[in-house]
């Protein structure tokens, strides 16, 4: 499922001191520079996570993901990058369990988002079907299915 919105152009990072009221400030630019540094002398990030941050800050064209894959395990995960990296165009295979809920909101999140979310169906989705047919049989369980959501990803993109 190809999302319909723009993929984001450049790094952006939602940011909102800890313990402090207000709503999330979206930095970029020289402000997510500026808080890089803050963050690295406070010693919340390591200094080579810094780097790489303000590499990507000063190379906008690294946020063009649309010709990478991704295989997110537990893609719903509250603190994964399913959300970050649809943001950004990207591939994203997705795994998570098999309740329509889940795929209701990964489905539901895609449509308004820039990348293609790819996933594993138990029955065949007729064209034009809704969000709620596809979240009925979308998903699987990384327990009881290992292998076959093993021989799925290696025969979905054979050459990625």
């Amino acid at each position: 499922i190809k999302g319909k919105g723009a993929p984001v152009t450049n790094y952006v990072v939602p940011y909102k001191s800890y313990g402090k009221p207000g709503v999330l400030k979206q930095l970029q630019g020289d402000d997510l520079l500026r808080q890089i540094d803050k963050w690295v002398k406070d010693g919340a990030i390591e200094m080579s996570c810094g780097q790489a941050m303000a590499k990507v800050v000063q190379n906008s064209e690294w946020t063009d993901l649309s010709d990478l894959y991704f295989v997110l395990f537990g893609a719903s995960s509250a603190m994964g990058p399913f959300f970050k990296l649809m943001d950004l165009g990207a591939n994203v295979i997705a795994l998570d369990l098999d309740r329509p809920p889940i795929w209701e909101k990964l489905l539901k999140e895609t449509e308004s988002r820039a990348g293609k979310l790819i996933c594993p169906v138990k029955d065949k989705v007729p064209a034009g079907a809704s969000i709620e047919d596809i979240a009925k049989v979308a998903g699987c369980n990384l327990l009881t299915d290992t292998p076959e959501i093993r021989t799925w990803l290696q025969d979905l993109y054979p050459k990625e």
